[in-house]
């Protein structure tokens, strides 16, 4: 499976779907734990998040969710 990033600007959210391969589950769910201060997050087999600020951008939010995951990989912090 692919990184996908799908936004819906209609419902302020950001869907992100990530390669349970190369990004474990664990990373995952610390960095929908530090992202909640940004809105309400979901993490499961697609992490979902609604920014409570409906002028944020949601792809950026995507990928800067994208890149916590791997600075949390790449410190091992998880």
């Amino acid at each position: 499976m692919k990184m996908t990033i799908k936004t819906n600007k209609q419902r302020n959210e950001v869907k992100i779907n990530l390669n349970n391969a190369l990004y474990p589950a664990e990373a995952i769910n610390m960095a929908a734990e530090a992202f909640k201060v940004v809105g309400e997050v979901k993490a499961g087999g697609t992490v979902t998040i609604k920014p409570k600020d409906n002028k944020t951008n949601l792809k950026e939010l995507g990928y800067e969710f994208c890149d916590y995951v791997l600075g949390l990989i790449g410190n091992r912090s998880f």
